[in-house]
């Protein structure tokens, strides 16, 4: 459930810099090890969150606007990592990896931890931070209809092995619920095949049927 990152460079032809890939592994078998570094660090930290964090980074602006655009409660800059909630620490975490520029950031299993709407919000904040840097972010799930939020490309294994990579959510291996309704418009004659941005074809859906 919490943040995993990874301090080297993963395959350029898997992974692109800047972008979020949306990982699904169909048996359970993860790319990477666990690496608990970084929670490890704030945890041991006797200091209150906030001054953690303020101490951590010289972008005393991007921190600001991270807690904002995370709904950060600001009580919880008085708290000791010990205290925080699960919501909370994933958030935290995640602050102090976007800040320090992880080369690889590995969201993992979030989904399980947080609701739809956090969910939708983490993954849009994480995109505008990382849109013109280097870190690479993997986004782990076994949840297929959570790869439709906010993911720059879709990755598929099973048995350790790449059986998909693209960006067309239509050519997942998985059922999502945005294929049966597509399914659903074609019966009825909507010609989606030139969409392939999910609210793209939720725009095409709807007007054919306006």
């Amino acid at each position: 459930m919490e943040i995993k990152y990874t301090n080297f460079e993963v395959d350029k032809n898997i992974f692109t810099k800047g972008q979020i890939c949306g990982l699904l592994d169909l048996t359970g078998n993860y790319l990477y090890e666990n690496i608990y570094d970084l929670q490890k660090v704030i945890v041991k930290s006797i200091l209150p969150i906030g001054m953690y964090l303020h101490l951590k980074t010289k972008d005393k602006k991007m921190l600001e606007d991270l807690i904002s655009e995370l709904e950060l409660d600001r009580t919880i800059l008085k708290k000791n990592a010990k205290n925080l909630s699960t919501n909370e620490f994933l958030k935290v975490n995640l602050i102090e990896a976007i800040l320090n520029g992880y080369k690889t950031v590995v969201l993992s299993h979030i989904d399980i931890c947080v609701c739809y709407k956090d969910l939708t919000n983490i993954l849009k904040t994480v995109r505008k931070h990382i849109k013109s840097s280097d870190i690479i972010v993997i986004y782990e799930t076994t949840k297929p209809d959570n790869l439709l939020e906010q993911v720059d490309s879709f990755l598929v294994t099973e048995k350790g092995k790449i059986i998909y990579k693209g960006t067309n959510v239509l050519e997942l291996p998985v059922e999502t619920e945005i294929k049966k309704i597509v399914e659903l418009a074609r019966k009825k004659g909507v010609k989606l095949d030139n969409y392939r941005d999910v609210n793209d074809l939720l725009k095409a859906i709807y007007r054919s049927v306006k």
